[in-house]
């Protein structure tokens, strides 16, 4: 996600939604002058993976997965719902919803605050995994297609960001698929992007990934140097989640993720001595509801 000053000044004033801990409910939250939280209400539902962005408007978008179920034909269908706070209310758009399961959206908003959300589905018939991508029109149309369809596991936690043209570019399991302006393509990473992956595209448009390594789930952080991709351990052996990558005005990456073995999340950060790792409270920037719902923001001077 390429992100300027001002986005991220916008998104830090919103919090990450709160997920289906709370009670079925997913909810909102601002910070105002005096340091309080306001909480909105977003669904009743029973939402799960969450993302958000804040747009030039200074608005939320939220996007979650539940699951609903018919009484009258006894069947849950699994799907997802797009929701944005405009005009003191919150208008809600669902989409995708299936018979099999999927979940781990991922939104970014374009220059016309329009979403892009990607998000897998699993195709449980075929036992295959789709990456599919999603795009909201200004009359409230969705348009749906199929990145990535293949093994279920190479399908998991696609991360979107969209490029200095505005083109979708998404990681998931062991590969990166990218859409050119008239076609998708699928670049096979292989092991150098792992689970929990989240991109961040640079200035140039080169990609940053991190993600926890295919075996014993290791942070690792991966980018592409002339075509190739090249990867690296950022953290002693943990058994990791890996949640959240931002790039500094330097270009170099800071990493939330969740130490799964001590329960404690961590934030790491590449400097010209190599890589430190520090655990909250020291960091401020890191917020700790859950390993998923991790996230990690840097202010102007990249803190």
């Amino acid at each position: 996600m390429l992100m300027t000053s001002q986005g991220k000044a916008r998104k830090l004033r919103w919090a990450a939604a709160c997920l289906a801990g709370l009670a079925a409910m997913t909810a909102v939250a601002r910070p105002v002058i005096a340091r309080e939280w306001q909480f909105v209400k977003v669904a009743s539902d029973e939402p799960a993976d969450t993302a958000i962005e804040v747009d030039s408007q200074n608005r939320p978008h939220v996007v979650w997965s539940d699951i609903r179920y018919d009484e009258d034909t006894h069947v849950y269908t699994f799907g997802y719902t797009y929701a944005l706070w405009d005009q003191g209310a919150w208008q809600k758009h669902p989409f995708t919803f299936v018979s099999d399961s999927g979940g781990w959206p991922s939104m970014e908003l374009d220059a016309q605050d329009r979403p892009h959300i990607a998000f897998y589905v699993h195709n449980n018939d075929q036992h295959t995994g789709t990456v599919r991508y999603a795009t909201l029109d200004g009359q409230g149309q969705w348009t749906e297609e199929d990145v990535f369809v293949g093994d279920a596991g190479q399908a998991l936690h696609p991360s979107l960001a969209l490029d200095s043209q505005g083109r979708p570019q998404i990681s998931h399991v062991g590969n990166y698929s990218y859409f050119d302006g008239a076609l998708w393509h699928t670049d096979p990473a292989g092991p150098q992007i792992g689970y929990y992956s989240d991109l961040e595209l640079d200035a140039q448009d080169t990609p940053h990934v991190a993600s926890a390594t295919l075996t014993y789930n290791y942070p690792m952080y991966t980018t592409r140097v002339q075509g190739a991709w090249q990867a690296e351990q950022f953290a002693p052996p943990a058994n990791a989640t890996v949640s959240s990558l931002e790039l500094d005005p330097a270009g170099l990456p800071h990493i939330a993720w969740w130490h799964n073995q001590t329960a404690l999340p961590v934030l790491s950060r590449k400097t010209g001595q190599g890589w430190q790792s520090t655990e909250p409270p020291e960091q401020p920037h890191v917020s700790n509801l859950a390993a998923d719902d991790m996230s990690s923001q840097l202010d102007d001077q990249g803190l």
